[in-house]
């Protein structure tokens, strides 16, 4: 499946994107294994850096930021090992906005944003004169 995702024509990479996407959804996909996989390859530049992040990319953007950084997460240390190599800023950035998204930070942003809209909600309520001045 990796190098599915890292796939040299650009019309065959959906096809390893939806099964990553089928056998997550069936909870059949071992996506640390799937990021040793990614990680492995590239180490020894067999696979395409920028193919893959952009097949993860599309992926993120379906829908499936926490598929995406499951299989980050086991790809990044193995990337990371001998520093940033070919993967780069792009992989990392892709990593940070899945991880936001999905993680703790994500559901902090949004009670975040919940809370403002309910303050806006109550002071756009309350009489015209009633505030303090």
């Amino acid at each position: 499946m990796a190098y599915g995702l890292g796939e040299r024509r650009f019309e065959e990479q959906p096809s390893a994107v939806d099964a990553m996407l089928v056998l997550a959804a069936r909870g059949q996909l071992d996506a640390a294994g799937l990021g040793r996989d990614i990680a492995e390859p590239a180490e020894l530049r067999r696979l395409k850096p920028k193919r893959v992040v952009a097949a993860l990319r599309e992926a993120a953007r379906s829908g499936a930021g926490g598929t995406v950084w499951a299989v980050l997460s086991g790809a990044l240390p193995g990337l990371l090992a001998g520093g940033p190599g070919p993967f780069g800023g792009a992989l990392l950035a892709l990593a940070a906005d899945c991880a936001e998204r999905s993680g703790p930070a994500g559901r902090h942003e949004r009670s975040t944003s919940r809370r403002r809209a309910r303050g806006r909600h109550s002071c756009s309520r309350r009489p015209v004169g009633s505030g303090r001045r």
